[in-house]
């Protein structure tokens, strides 16, 4: 029906994709309180697609997940791939038992939480190829964010460059300085990046 999914596409584009944008299951949506969830029909998700929509079809098993997943083309719904999922389970420390799913691609098979639609596999995210959306900012974006959320971690406001939130209760002496220490560092680095910006005229960086 298909290539090899996981090869790169000439006409893909270069703009990776991210968790937000391809359909994905997680293993709550299969597995609830120890068991699998037992519905009357297969469950089912469906993607849009430049021929209507494709659909996966998963059954959840003890120790797998049947898949069936088929999509129109030409105006007919192609034959379906069937293939499964492993499913294995650990003991969580607060007991009971928790399910994980195992990446479709053969030479991965990697225990997940979540598995993304690469059609016609579920995969993990590695074999996806997909980002967290956080990854397409900026790095000076991130770096500010991460102090934002140290300080208002330590019960401060989220600003930088105003006055350092004193030490909680129940946060160790070397843990507050490794975060204050970190927060100085990344805030004189965005005092120097805006100095460039503004020697070099180039005011747009400032975003």
């Amino acid at each position: 029906m298909r290539g090899d999914p996981f090869k790169p596409s000439r006409a893909r584009s270069d703009t990776r994709p991210t968790t937000e944008d391809m359909l994905s299951i997680v293993v709550g949506d299969l597995y609830r309180r120890g068991a699998p969830r037992e519905e009357l029909a297969p469950i089912t998700r469906a993607e849009p697609t430049r021929g209507g929509s494709a659909t996966i079809e998963m059954t959840p098993l003890w120790d797998r997940v049947d898949c069936r997943y088929f999509e129109p083309f030409q105006g007919k719904t192609e034959d379906a791939v069937e293939y499964f999922l492993w499913v294995t389970w650990t003991r969580p420390n607060y007991g009971g038992e928790r399910a994980w799913l195992q990446c479709a691609r053969l030479d991965c098979g990697r225990r997940c939480g979540r598995l993304f639609l690469k059609a016609p596999y579920l995969v993990c995210r590695a074999c996806a190829g997909v980002g967290y959306p956080s990854q397409l900012k900026p790095t000076h974006v991130r770096r500010v964010e991460r102090a934002q959320a140290i300080r208002a971690e330590l019960g401060g406001r989220a600003v930088l460059h105003g006055p350092f939130p004193p030490r909680p209760k129940g946060v160790h002496r070397r843990k507050y300085a490794r975060l204050r220490e970190e927060v100085v560092e990344i805030e004189r680095a965005e005092i120097e990046r805006i100095y460039e910006v503004i020697v070099s005229g180039k005011l747009g960086g400032l975003s």
